[in-house]
């Protein structure tokens, strides 16, 4: 099932929602335009407002407050990739030139921040929205948390399965989890469903960030829109390699460590450790436990009525693992 299908019921809020998230990015800087503009032209896939009006839409139906937090989400999550851009030093976002590599480094740390500060300004603007700030705050700072805690593994090389799940959760799945909360939040005052849904966020996180570490080692970059082996570059040592150094003879390790930790490494080197990888199950492990927090997701849905959005959340769930960019 495609992407498309699975948000048929949610066609109609997520055209009203462009025109609304646009609007709340209007700057009289020509500058901050640009930037914006170009970040609106790369194709984005807006998942996170996507499950926010399913969530809302599975519980009643989506209102003004619905948008605004959807849209909160969406700007926060913006400026975390454009930051991301600038430490990684990544040249594509999505098929296209990042922000950093079509202007420079301080203008996108500059515009990230900009979009930092608006993201936040409705929930300030309006006291009945401070809740949101509330769930919010909190996980923008786990998330940069998550960053400073990769930028520490990476140096040292001390990964472990653990280790890896408490940065794409930090990472990736707490913001989702937020989303589907604040989501929940707008429309119902039920604690028991509220944290049921942010526990499907927090699963659909964690299989959505397993999914597309395996495309690091299996896709191409075409399809993707970024490098295959761009995490290796980086020294990010992910779920597949993890579970393939633990699974291996210590002089095998050494072997694919001392590749990893080399200053320049050349592409007859990454295809060695991709290759490593997949020899020790790597990508079928990590695409196992993706599938089982996809079911865990699932699972909590069982709380809710049958209607087209829940069984639009199912489907969800399924394709976040599914996917093949």
């Amino acid at each position: 099932m495609t992407l498309d299908e699975i948000l048929e019921p949610i066609k109609t809020e997520l055209i009203q929602f462009e025109t609304y998230f646009k609007q709340m990015l209007v700057s009289e800087i020509g500058l901050v335009i640009d930037v914006i503009n170009h970040i609106n032209s790369n194709n984005a896939k807006r998942l996170r407002p996507s499950v926010m009006f399913l969530v809302a839409n599975a519980l009643g139906k989506a209102n003004q407050n619905t948008f605004t937090a959807a849209a909160m989400i969406e700007i926060l999550h913006t400026a975390t990739l454009i930051h991301d851009d600038v430490i990684d030093n990544s040249k594509q976002r999505r098929g296209k030139l990042s922000v950093n590599a079509n202007w420079n480094n301080k203008i996108a740390v500059l515009v990230g921040d900009f979009l930092f500060a608006r993201g936040m300004k409705p929930a300030l603007d309006n006291k009945e929205l401070e809740f949101m700030l509330q769930i919010i705050a909190p996980v923008t700072e786990q998330m940069i948390e998550g960053e400073l805690l990769a930028i520490q593994l990476s140096d040292s090389l001390d990964f472990n399965e653990k280790s890896y799940l408490d940065i794409i959760f930090s990472k990736t799945a707490s913001l989702i989890s937020a989303a589907c909360k604040t989501s929940a939040m707008t429309i119902i005052d039920d604690k028991i469903t509220i944290n049921a849904f942010a526990e499907y966020g927090k699963n659909v996180g964690i299989a959505f960030q397993m999914r597309d570490d395996i495309f690091d080692y299996s896709s191409n970059s075409n399809h993707i829109g970024k490098p295959v082996g761009n995490d290796i570059r980086e020294k990010k040592i992910t779920l597949p390699l993890i579970f393939a150094l633990k699974n291996s003879t210590k002089d095998e390790q050494i072997e694919i460590l001392k590749l990893i930790q080399k200053r320049n490494i050349i592409d007859v080197e990454i295809k060695q450790i991709i290759d490593f990888a997949i020899s020790k199950g790597g990508i079928e492990y990590t695409t196992n436990k993706a599938n089982e927090y996809s079911q865990t997701a699932i699972k909590c849905l069982d709380i809710l009525p049958d209607s087209d959005a829940k069984t639009a959340l199912l489907n969800f769930a399924q394709f976040v693992v599914s996917r093949d960019k």
